[in-house]
């Protein structure tokens, strides 16, 4: 025979005082996001993250790094282009013969200048090619230096054709002062043009 007593649908029954309480069943939890529900970021970075300036500095790094073998290969090739042009500038200064360098200057130099005209504008220019490689060869030396380096170079030819009489050169000051502007106007150029290269490349990735 069954009993018409009332039994609680769920939960547990317990009796306190008498009376009988019915205790709510826990609800289970809810089920975690599936894969279809959850963000995708399998692909990169969130919007968010994308959108913030970690983001921007992030790939502007990578646009950096991936300049950089392209930058290392040309100053490879700037410090190999600054070794031969010291070099030609050692053999012209040790040239024993000031009348063959004399007539090498008037061939190569400007037709519509007199000697002494070339001999200056050639003098202007023997050490700013070598200084401008230098800067741009080693980029992590100051560009000054490398000017410096110049100033001491011209002045140790002048001083190495002053010392050495069977060179049979004319060594003077006015050529020293030549070749050191030379030199500053080389590494001065090279510095310019680096620092407008730099702007250049910052400028892009900055605004990402």
């Amino acid at each position: 025979m069954c009993s018409d007593r009332y039994r609680p649908p769920s939960g547990d029954s317990r009796k306190a005082g008498g009376s009988v309480v019915s205790v709510p069943a826990q609800q289970p939890a809810p089920d975690a996001l599936t894969s279809a529900e959850s963000p995708d970021t399998s692909w990169g970075t969130s919007p968010a993250s994308a959108a913030s300036p970690s983001g921007g500095r992030a790939s502007g790094s990578r646009s950096s790094e991936a300049l950089l073998p392209r930058h290392a290969s040309h100053e490879r090739i700037a410090r190999v282009a600054a070794v031969i042009l010291l070099a030609i500038v050692c053999v012209a200064v040790v040239w024993p013969s000031g009348r063959e360098v004399a007539e090498l200057k008037d061939t190569v130099g400007p037709a519509f200048l007199s000697s002494e005209g070339k001999d200056i504008v050639l003098n202007l220019v023997m050490l700013a090619p070598a200084t401008f490689c230098a800067v741009a060869g080693w980029r992590d030396i100051p560009w000054w230096m490398w000017a410096l380096v110049g100033c001491v170079v011209g002045l140790s030819a002048e001083v190495l054709q002053s010392l050495l009489p069977m060179l049979e050169r004319r060594p003077s000051l006015a050529n020293v002062g030549q070749n050191a502007v030379g030199a500053w106007a080389g590494a001065l150029a090279a510095w310019y043009l680096l620092r407008r290269l730099h702007a250049r490349v910052v400028e892009p990735t900055s605004v990402e």
